[in-house]
């Protein structure tokens, strides 16, 4: 009888672990309230350290995988998704691609991203595409990633509303801090660019806004670039340094 009972709890486990609808209970994965289902990749055995270093907090197995997330948040999205990853392009662009094999009142993904105080911000939106069977594959550029890691994530949106965030991905860009400073990162008027060995092309400098908009592009000879037609906000500056793309964030004040 204890032989059949052990039976029939290992069969149950079984099915629970690898039959369960839910797309997030076979893998690392832990159900944060905020995040949703997000992948657990720095601290394997702990979702509650993970789901607090996001900013959330746990809603699934303390006890390390998300076994328990069935019905909760982190059920199955209405869009199946069979990988989701990131690439370094020429120039350190980033690539991000995706595919769909099943798509349910699908309007479209808002694409996010944080560096390592792991803010999120919005990058774009692609389009879905409603209710498909077909394969599906999708992409998008980040053309501003910042230097070293990089988090990536995407937000499913349905038509009604409702919504559900991938699995976090990493991507890791080229450092050239050393190389180039600048500053100040609070700036009135003006932006200043201090090289250690000035580079033989003069780059061109871009400045972008959090949605991604080029506000200003200018050559900048002087390595002094004027914000001051600029409203109060958060920036990005970007410009090509030994085919290495630079990003730095600067806070414009009035």
């Amino acid at each position: 009888m204890k032989k059949f009972l052990l039976l029939k709890t290992l069969i149950f486990l079984l099915f629970f672990v690898f039959g369960s609808s839910n797309l997030y209970s076979q893998g690392p994965f832990c159900c944060c309230a905020v995040a949703g289902c997000t992948q657990n990749f720095q601290f394997p055995n702990d979702c509650n350290d993970w789901c607090n270093l996001i900013g959330s907090s746990n809603t699934g197995d303390a006890a390390g995988y998300a076994l328990g997330c069935a019905g909760s948040i982190c059920g199955a999205m209405p869009v199946e998704t069979t990988f989701f990853k990131g690439r370094i392009l020429r120039n350190n662009l980033v690539e991000l691609t995706w595919e769909t094999v099943l798509e349910i009142d699908n309007e479209g993904f808002e694409i996010h991203r944080a560096d390592a105080d792991f803010q999120w911000e919005f990058l774009g939106f692609e389009k879905g595409n409603g209710n498909t069977t077909e394969t599906i594959n999708y992409s998008f550029v980040d053309r501003t990633p910042y230097p070293g890691t990089n988090y990536y994530r995407f937000k499913q949106m349905d038509y009604d509303g409702n919504f559900e965030f991938s699995e976090i991905i990493v991507v890791n860009v080229k450092n050239t801090n050393g190389e180039v400073t600048i500053f100040p990162t609070l700036a009135k008027e003006r932006l200043l660019i201090k090289y250690n060995e000035q580079p033989s092309d003069l780059p061109t400098y871009r400045v972008f806004d959090l949605m991604g908009r080029k506000i200003l592009e200018t050559k900048a000879d002087n390595g002094v670039i004027d914000i001051s037609g600029l409203n109060a906000g958060q920036y990005v500056i970007s410009f090509l340094l030994k085919d290495v793309l630079v990003t730095e964030k600067f806070i414009k004040v009035n």
